[in-house]
């Protein structure tokens, strides 16, 4: 497994990876890498809008009813 180091890291930054560790009963690291993922489009239960490709909003609705219907 690699490992980095960071450094740098703004009070705002370090504030929210102690607030998710904690939320979530994790250590640090693992919170970091959690936000890290998210930020990052990696984690799938968070998709990054910019590379999800799912369909969304009303078009994905009007595929799942397999509907012609024009979109307003």
């Amino acid at each position: 497994m690699n490992q980095l180091t960071f450094r740098g890291l703004d009070k705002e930054l370090e504030r929210r990876i102690r607030q998710l560790a904690e939320q979530e009963h994790i250590s640090m690291n693992k919170a970091a890498l959690k936000l890290m993922r998210r930020g990052s489009g990696l984690d799938r239960a968070v998709p990054d809008p910019k590379y999800d490709r799912r369909p969304s909003g009303r078009f994905h609705r009007l595929l799942e009813r397999g509907g012609s219907r024009r979109l307003r």
